[in-house]
């Protein structure tokens, strides 16, 4: 694990995101684009909206979760699995808390104002395989396969 690319894994991970939005549009049931531009399209628009967000989270929710598992030398996929499905429902929860509690006691409404309808997260079934995709690109690209067969070996002498 070198520093370069843990910062790779931070600045890719989150690509997966517009792409797999796109792809849930794509096999959703009634209109779905069926031309490579429209899906191409479709990712360039999720990437508009979901892109700042997701980086945004990385710093606040997944930066935190990664010192985590370094300090504790954490690398199975599972755990990364399991992380990032907890992240993307810590959003989506946090997101619901501030638009049905606090949101009500300010008068504010999240889903009409045109700044908070861009940071929505979409439904539950949504946003956790949005986290848990981004974490297991995070994983493969912080840990590559050739890595740890390295360091098996290393440690079988």
């Amino acid at each position: 694990m070198t520093r370069f690319r843990t910062i790779m894994a931070f600045l890719i991970a989150p690509l997966i995101i517009p792409v797999g939005l796109s792809v849930a549009a794509l096999v959703s049931p009634g209109d779905s684009p069926v031309s490579l531009t429209d899906f191409l399209g479709l990712i360039v628009l999720f990437s508009l909206y979901a892109l700042p967000v997701a980086f945004v989270l990385e710093l606040l929710l997944g930066l935190p979760a990664w010192l985590f598992f370094r300090r504790h030398g954490i690398r199975a996929w599972s755990a990364f699995a399991i992380g990032g499905a907890a992240l993307g429902m810590t959003y989506s929860a946090a997101y619901s808390v501030a638009k049905y509690v606090a949101a009500k006691t300010m008068a504010y409404d999240f889903v009409r104002h045109s700044f908070t309808r861009d940071i929505n997260p979409g439904p539950l079934w949504l946003a956790v395989p949005a986290g848990l995709a981004s974490a297991i690109l995070f994983r493969a690209i912080v840990f590559p396969r050739r890595f740890e067969k390295r360091t098996e070996v290393a440690k079988s002498w």
